[in-house]
């Protein structure tokens, strides 16, 4: 097992995908632990034998007071994928890793192998200053065995150099690796545990299946934050939704989800990053059967994102 961690925006589902289009023939499973009442990022995990099937966690935290649910669904996972080889959690943005590896290490016949934490490197030591995320974003790094330092192609070698040193002073006895859009070789994360060492005898396509959702996150880290769906009641002007996008308060840390852009409703992939940049990437109209569902909004807590909603209806058509 493995528990992926990191901040908002740091590239964690990247990483994900680059994992499993890899050619390693192991049968992985992924479980995806999102912050809001929209799982985007299960949507957005590539599924190599083309199901769109994934352990769906979606609304919160994954932390101690939730650690029965987390428990059950592993024993689940025995039952779902008995030939499985590796399981992923993926917590979410603002969920600590250390605790979903302490919990998933009592639920069912799981060796936690690492905790992995990705870190935006352009981002990553102003937001440790952050009076709202910043205990949030060392206790994430404080809990790796492996850091990625992704994002290296927007910023200097000089920052580069920088975030390097400061990243080995806050978790001392972690690995760090650094990456441009989370392309880092497969065999750095997982070190099969196949006795045999059989791998290429395994079969090539990873296997997924689908749980019910956890309930409400309930720790103090859920409520350091405030979340808000946002969804479109028609397609956004390309033009006024750029400009929404550049004009967000502080107070917002990510935005992310599935729209619809232009006259045609072309389906697009909307970031925005705790760095204050975003993307708007156009998708293909059939892509994994993706259309519209919507934004989830993730601020400090107390700060009024409820808001945002109003806001981004004027950038609608």
């Amino acid at each position: 097992m493995t528990v992926l961690g990191g901040f908002l925006g740091s590239g964690k589902t990247t990483l994900l995908n680059n994992i499993l289009r890899a050619q390693h023939g192991l049968r992985i499973l992924v479980m995806v632990n999102d912050f809001g009442s929209l799982n985007v990022d299960a949507s957005l995990i590539e599924s190599t034998n083309g199901a769109q099937d994934v352990i769906n966690l979606t609304n919160g935290c994954v932390c101690c007071s939730m650690g029965g649910e987390l428990v059950s669904a592993l024993l689940k996972v025995e039952d779902l994928v008995p030939e499985l080889d590796w399981l992923i959690i993926e917590g979410s943005g603002v969920s600590d890793p250390r605790k979903i590896a302490q919990i998933g290490q009592v639920g069912g016949n799981f060796l936690l192998k690492s905790i992995v934490t990705v870190v935006d490197a352009g981002s990553v030591r102003q937001m440790v200053q952050d009076r709202y995320v910043g205990d949030v974003v060392l206790q994430q790094i404080e809990a790796a065995d492996l850091i990625i330092s992704n994002k290296l192609d927007l910023i200097s070698n000089e920052q580069r150099i920088e975030t390097s040193n400061w990243l080995s002073e806050q978790a001392p006895s972690a690995l760090i690796f650094e990456s441009v859009q989370a392309q880092v070789a497969w065999e750095v994360l997982l070190d099969h545990p196949l006795s045999d060492g059989s791998v290429a005898q395994k079969e090539a396509n990873d296997g997924f299946k689908f749980l019910q959702p956890f309930g409400a996150p309930r720790d103090n880290t859920a409520r350091s934050f405030s979340t808000q769906t946002i969804q479109q009641a028609a397609p956004y002007d390309e033009t006024k939704l750029k400009s929404v996008m550049r004009n967000l308060p502080d107070s917002v840390f990510r935005i992310k989800g599935i729209v619809t852009v232009g006259s045609d409703a072309q389906p697009c992939l909307l970031q925005y990053s705790p760095n204050q940049q975003f993307e708007l990437q156009a998708l293909v109209q059939n892509q994994s059967g993706l259309s519209s569902s919507g934004l989830v909004a993730i601020g400090s807590s107390g700060s009024d994102i409820g808001s945002l909603a109003q806001l981004f209806r004027s950038a609608e058509i």
